[in-house]
């Protein structure tokens, strides 16, 4: 089995992502025409109580729970967009962060293949395994989690145990892991990790130095690179 490096576990911090949100209605004025002086304008007091209503949300949180201290990952759960019914999401391993796809259906983590390497699992918003995308390279570990606007594609952090320039940001599709297509190469000593893909059809990244948990960010073009 092959070790996994431990800057590689970036993506075991907290992923937190409101898929969906409630907004505060506004009312508007029904009177037709002025008030006299001894009718007050409820019209004016009803407005007044919206602004002032807190806001509702709408939607699931989805996160995970990691002791940087000791490397120990937590588990991964699901609640309500206010915290409260919060749900551990069963793991097909031991590492873990996950992602809601854009549709919120889905969820894409982290999860080791047969010949001991990092790859991807596809699972549903109860932890059960929907698929396990193929690595289409023979020595590439492709943990991927950030999945573009259409749900077609994920963007993918990979290294190569054996040659440390293969490194970088990578996209696939997210039905079966093909069509494997790089977009980065980060210098000597550094990784890149995707952040979240854009409406633009951007990627955002962070490139860390190897023995940093912080560093700038970058776009890259995921129809190119």
């Amino acid at each position: 089995m092959r070790a996994q490096p431990v800057n590689r576990t970036v993506w075991t911090c907290l992923l937190l992502v409101i898929f969906a949100a409630g907004c505060v209605g506004s009312g508007s004025p029904t009177g037709s025409g002025p008030s006299s002086a001894t009718e007050p304008a409820e019209t004016d007091v009803a407005a007044s109580s919206v602004s002032t209503a807190p806001p509702t949300l709408d939607g699931r949180l989805l996160f995970s729970r990691f002791t940087e201290a000791t490397h120990t990952f937590n588990g991964m759960f699901v609640s309500a967009a206010d915290g409260s019914g919060e749900v551990e999401v069963p793991m097909p391993w031991t590492e873990g962060g996950g992602r809601w796809s854009t549709s919120g259906e889905l969820i894409a983590v982290p999860t080791q293949v047969e010949d001991g390497r990092v790859g991807t699992a596809i699972l549903d918003d109860t932890g059960a395994v929907v698929r396990v995308l193929d690595i289409p390279d023979e020595t590439l570990n492709l943990p991927c989690g950030v999945w573009s606007p259409d749900d077609t594609r994920l963007a993918c952090a990979a290294w190569d145990d054996a040659d440390a320039t293969r490194s970088g940001i990578y996209t696939v599709r997210s039905s079966d892991g093909g069509d494997l297509v790089r977009l980065t190469t980060p210098p000597a000593g550094m990784a890149d990790f995707p952040g979240d893909w854009s409406s633009n059809d951007d990627i955002v990244f962070i490139r860390p130095t190897a023995d940093a948990e912080s560093g700038p960010l970058f776009l890259v073009a995921a129809s190119g690179g």
